[in-house]
């Protein structure tokens, strides 16, 4: 009954950036990535209940990405060529989605979704899910990044992936064949 506190409730009162309510700030964020390019579940439903001027409760439903399958399931079935093509598939996501600006602060594997393409030779479609941490961060971007590489590449070691695999996706997400100290 009190998922907000106290101070949690101020913040949203004054409209403090950040305090905004989660449901409706995800459903924005879906709108946002699919307006850049991206693929996310479409919204059905956003829904809100109010105690006074402050959002106390919501919720969000959207659509089934059919044939969609978490990505560190899908990675599980691969063999070591096909997790290399699926490595090098994600840094270009990964790369594109960073480079619009955007930090997802939850950037695991679990939260991107594949639909295979069916044809060997076409590449699968992939989702983004779990977008109500989604930021565009203005300050302290290069943190929110390497933040989101970081659980990245966790969520791979923990779905089978090599350190070669690891290797492959910085080459291939800094465009780089050769890998500075920096890097």
């Amino acid at each position: 009954p009190e998922y907000l506190s106290f101070g949690s409730k101020l913040l949203r009162l004054v409209s403090w950036p950040g305090a905004d309510d989660e449901a409706l700030h995800e459903a924005n964020c879906i709108r946002t990535l699919r307006d850049g390019g991206f693929n996310t579940a479409a919204t059905i439903a956003v829904g809100q209940e109010r105690s006074g001027c402050i959002v106390t409760r919501s919720f969000l439903l959207t659509a089934e990405i059919a044939g969609g399958i978490a990505a560190h399931d899908y990675a599980r079935t691969l063999g070591a060529k096909a997790r290399r093509e699926l490595a090098l598939q994600i840094a270009d996501l990964t790369r594109r989605f960073h480079g619009a600006g955007f930090a997802h602060k939850d950037h695991y594997l679990s939260h991107i979704f594949i639909v295979p393409s069916g044809s060997p030779t076409a590449a699968p479609a992939f989702y983004y899910i779990d977008l109500q941490r989604l930021i565009r961060p203005r300050v302290f971007r290069t943190r929110w990044i390497i933040k989101d590489l970081a659980v990245l590449g966790y969520s791979a070691l923990r779905s089978g992936a090599t350190r070669a695999d690891l290797m492959r996706f910085c080459h291939a997400y800094l465009q780089k064949s050769r890998l500075s100290a920096a890097d």
